[in-house]
């Protein structure tokens, strides 16, 4: 009307329609959102579970604005843009279960380590060796570093089987080779450094023994008697 035109029923139409599928979209995203709030509270879910319940999510909403929307032109419009919003919000919402995934298995992988591994990883508390401070030749071996491999592999299998059954979600298998990548590789350091803690006790077991036949010796020849002086000849 400001350029001198006059407007027709068809264009007064077209501007109803155009609103009633703008608002069908805007209703038909909400209800998806009220739909994903429900089944995100379960998050992490398995990526098969998710996608189920996200199609179901999707199917409703796009069933949603099929009932309100109508005109051809502006329906087939805001229905494309409808299903681009719910590509985009299936994006969103499969890296939001992902992290939600990733962040309980290491959390459950942290307390099995805490449990199970961790107070292993320190090296074992060896007794002196004989003859050192508090002769601890008769002590016990003190427990509980690793010192063989076939320890931390019980212990990283036995990790493995509590996870498999606690943790969720699609991070669940990387989560899973990191930790043992990591952690399989701190544990053979501590069996080593135990392997060598134990070498060097018995080297300095070793000397020790061979300083007691010395001073054994040694003792020996100074309690021996004199032996008697010949008499000097006529």
């Amino acid at each position: 009307m400001e350029h001198g035109g006059c407007p027709t029923i068809a264009t007064a139409w077209e501007s109803v329609m155009a609103q009633e599928c703008e608002a069908a979209l805007d209703g038909a995203l909400r209800g998806y959102r009220r739909a994903c709030e429900q089944f995100a509270a379960r998050l992490p879910m398995e990526v098969g579970a998710l996608a189920e319940a996200n199609f179901a999510a999707e199917r409703a909403a796009l069933d949603s604005f099929d009932q309100r929307a109508v005109g051809s032109d502006a329906a087939r419009r805001e229905r494309r843009a409808l299903a681009a919003k719910l590509t985009d919000a299936w994006k969103g919402l499969l890296d939001e279960n992902h992290n939600a995934s990733a962040t309980q298995c290491r959390l459950t992988l942290r307390e099995l380590y805490e449990a199970i591994m961790r107070p292993k990883l320190e090296p074992p508390k060896l007794p002196a060796a004989a003859g050192e401070a508090g002769d601890g030749a008769d002590e016990p071996p003190v427990p509980p570093g690793y010192t063989e491999m076939s320890q931390v592999d019980a212990d990283l299998r036995a990790v493995r089987e509590q996870y498999l059954l606690r943790a969720r979600g699609p991070a669940r298998h990387s989560m899973l080779a990191t930790f043992v990548e990591e952690r399989g590789l701190e544990a053979a350091r501590s069996v080593m450094y135990a392997l060598i803690m134990m070498h060097e006790r018995e080297a300095r077991m070793i000397e020790v023994g061979i300083q007691r036949i010395y001073i054994y010796f040694a003792l020996v020849i100074a309690r021996a008697p004199t032996a008697p002086r010949p008499f000097p000849p006529f």
